[in-house]
């Protein structure tokens, strides 16, 4: 972990859940973070807990709707002015709890450009800066674990307030992961040489269904 001390990662839904588990763990670890929320009162939570935790990583909290291009385009922009990125987490993203026969447009459009194109535009800018600077960066893609198609670190169930409100009554049944447990994930990644490349972590629970 010591080649990551004192560089920024940027965290995408970071006022919550995964997203605020995996910004205590970079912070412990001496990682300046950048926190996008979209919720400015999350954001205040976040910076008061992080300081009474007293973190040797830097926070920089940022109010930011990535569903809006121009508002990444202005986060990115302060993260320039920040020093950069070094490591970049697509957190934030949305399940629909309606079945796709009785779900409209808008929810289809919502589920696109929080869990697509907000992703595809956040790694866009996050790479041309990295390359800018010509460093060696690190990208991590946060999944549900039925999307496994693609790179990133993939946890089954987690008990977060995404999958609270959504499922409830199946979270019930179910044994679940803790945010903690994705964020220790993403620490180990991290934390392997230069020369090792993480193409996908799939974390479940010991009692989830495979």
């Amino acid at each position: 972990m010591d080649r990551w001390l004192g560089k920024t990662a940027v965290v995408t839904g970071a006022g919550s859940g995964i997203g605020e588990a995996i910004t205590h763990a970079l912070l412990q670890n001496g990682i300046n973070v950048v926190a996008l929320e979209i919720q400015k009162g999350r954001l205040v939570k976040l910076d008061a807990e992080c300081k009474r935790e007293g973190f040797p990583g830097k926070l920089y909290t940022i109010c930011c709707d990535i569903t809006h291009e121009d508002e990444i385009d202005a986060a990115f922009l302060h993260i320039e002015i920040l020093g950069g990125v070094d490591i970049m987490v697509n957190n934030a993203g949305i399940i629909a709890s309606s079945p796709v026969i009785e779900s409209d447009r808008k929810t289809f459009e919502r589920l696109l450009n929080i869990n697509v194109l907000a992703v595809t535009v956040c790694t866009n800018k996050a790479v041309h800066l990295m390359l800018k600077r010509n460093i060696e960066g690190h990208i991590f893609n946060i999944n549900s674990i039925m999307s496994c198609y693609h790179e990133g670190i993939s946890p089954g169930i987690v008990s977060t307030n995404l999958a609270m409100d959504a499922i409830n009554d199946f979270m019930q049944k179910v044994p679940s992961l803790q945010p903690k447990d994705i964020a220790d994930a993403l620490i180990y990644a991290l934390g392997t040489r230069p020369e090792v490349q993480i193409t996908q972590i799939t974390i479940q629970h010991i009692g989830e269904l495979p």
